[in-house]
């Protein structure tokens, strides 16, 4: 087998170090020489790397496509398609309706007191299953909608935007909120920065993620504010204390209320406030109006988006371009897009194939990869148990990005998540059920979690051979087989010795499952695909994108 010999997990940050820092050739031949308006002239190297890094990953047709575009081509094709659907019906449950408010204090008067104790406790568990329940049938469809990359721009950016803005359901109670803040981000993930800005100082998951509702003139309360200002706008070290609590009464009266803004004139500081060098009556509007006006904010948001988007800070000269040309372009963020992917740096090696992806990127471009579709439901699990539910970071930061994803313990998780997303794990996982019971770690945990979610949705193993006997032909030989996997299933070239061990591995599943002649005229040859497939996708190089 592959690499048995070791363990993945003790031997990730090394291989992690050698494909970020070796010179060992790239896939593809360098593209033309770039020119500022239409970017390179796409080879399949270029080409993965846009998908990878503003979508979800490729699968070869798409691949195949995209060559000989230039890259801003692409990029328009995805624009002029991009329109996100309409957000489904929902039902809404008011405070009145659960009997208590969002602080846990009941509501004299509300008709469900009438239930009694235990009809109570039966109706407010029915309504949070309700709510719950048409939560993760939006994000379910939203991640069906990233597996078929019907919409990737769009769809990569409002990922991106969940990370800057970060609420969560462990603490806005009501997922009705989220589903509408994750609509008004998809909505406005190729706008302008200013539309987000504005949007979200209003937005009632946010506001009651930082517990504005209590922010009045007489109780000031500056955990919007401060966030606001270090996390969403200006960065650490742009503002002063006396700014935070200038800005905390600007914000005053800013409530959710019913699941919309309402603005609470009785709650509000209508005093004069001096924010930033500014003096005013100023309300939350006003104080994002100063925020937008200062060069930090165009700087701090170019920072994160080129950190994110390339997988490593910027220089200085590189970061002084960007930011001046998102205040040129009034915050607009497709053409300051569509001006990275024209700039012949954005495909410089250090930055191809070399970002670690998050647990969902991964799982996704997996899926997109094997073309794996209808286990959507999983994916999210197993996002989760590789460290990224959506709507549940860590902290108001959102995620910490880069190689800090990559640990012994989520290598060995993803690993899991991918054998069981193949269907290689689940009688394993049987057989040893008494043992991981009687020795339970979190990592098992998680993965009896997942195999339960699986079972939930009805889970089948994939049928892999069908796309590959379309592209190669049930005749292909052992060697075209394997480059051909090679070159679909990871994102960059791999190495000699991985090429190598791939050969012995189908060797070894050959003489293990006794298959002569062509591997994909066999029965067997589906449950080969999944072993090659599942050591592949391991590999610490497959992290990489």
């Amino acid at each position: 087998m592959l690499f048995s010999s070791q363990s993945l997990a003790e031997i990730a940050f090394r291989w992690l170090a050698l494909f970020v820092l070796a010179s060992s050739p790239l896939r593809g031949q360098e593209g033309e020489a770039a020119s500022a308006q239409v970017g390179p002239l796409l080879d399949a190297r270029h080409a993965e790397h846009l998908y990878n890094r503003l979508g979800f990953g490729a699968r070869p047709e798409e691949i195949e496509a995209a060559i000989g575009l230039h890259a801003t081509e692409l990029f328009d094709q995805w624009v002029e398609t991009s329109s996100p659907p309409p957000l489904p019906e929902l039902t809404f449950f008011s405070w009145e309706d659960y009997g208590y408010n969002q602080d846990g204090l009941e509501i004299p008067g509300a008709p469900i007191h009438k239930l009694g104790p235990e009809g109570l406790a039966r109706r407010q568990r029915e309504l949070r299953l309700t709510d719950k329940g048409q939560f993760r049938d939006y994000l379910d469809s939203w991640f069906a909608q990233l597996v078929a990359g019907r919409d990737p721009l769009r769809d990569r950016m409002t990922l991106f935007w969940h990370g800057f803005f970060p609420t969560s359901s462990k603490v806005t109670l009501r997922c009705y909120e989220l589903i509408h803040q994750h609509d008004f981000l998809r909505h406005n993930a190729l706008g302008g920065f200013d539309d987000l800005l504005r949007g979200i100082v209003k937005d009632p998951a946010m506001l009651g993620y930082f517990d504005n509702d209590t922010n009045s003139k007489t109780h000031p309360n500056e955990n919007f504010a401060r966030e606001l200002l270090e996390l969403y706008s200006l960065g650490v070290g742009n503002y002063t204390e006396v700014d935070v609590r200038q800005a905390a009464r600007a914000l005053t009266g800013f409530q959710g209320e019913s699941g919309s803004f309402v603005f609470d004139e009785e709650l509000h500081d209508f005093g004069e406030k001096t924010i930033l060098g500014r003096t005013g009556t100023f309300d939350g509007s006003d104080l994002v109006e100063i925020l937008l006006d200062q060069e930090a904010c165009a700087r701090h948001v170019a920072k994160r988006l080129l950190t994110w988007l390339e997988g490593r800070e910027p220089g200085e000269s590189r970061l002084r371009g960007y930011a001046k040309l998102l205040r040129e372009l009034d915050y607009e963020l497709t053409p300051w897009l569509r001006r990275l992917v024209a700039d012949p740096d954005f495909y410089r090696q250090e930055v191809i194939g070399t970002r670690v992806l998050g647990p969902v990127e991964f799982m996704v471009g997996a899926s997109r990869r094997l073309g794996v579709q209808g286990q959507e439901p999983f994916l999210f699990y197993a996002a989760t148990a590789a460290g990224q539910q959506i709507y549940a970071p860590p902290s108001v930061k959102g995620w910490d990005e880069g190689r800090s994803w990559i640990t012994s313990s989520s290598m060995v998780i993803r690993g899991n998540c991918i054998g069981l997303l193949l269907g290689l794990l689940h009688e394993h996982l049987r057989g040893n059920a008494k043992q991981m019971e009687a020795e339970p770690s979190a990592e098992s945990q998680r993965v009896r979690e997942l195999v339960l979610e699986l079972r939930a949705v009805g889970f089948k193993a994939p049928e892999l051979i069908a796309g590959v006997c379309d592209a190669l032909g049930e005749d292909a030989t052992d060697e075209e087989l394997t480059g051909w996997l090679l070159e679909a299933w990871l994102a960059r070239e791999p190495s000699a010795s991985t090429r190598t061990g791939l050969l012995e591995e189908l060797a070894w599943c050959r003489d293990h499952f006794q298959i002569k002649g062509p591997l994909l005229a066999s029965p067997q040859g589906n449950r080969v695909l999944c072993q090659l497939a599942y050591t592949l996708l391991r590999l610490p190089i497959a992290q990489l994108g």
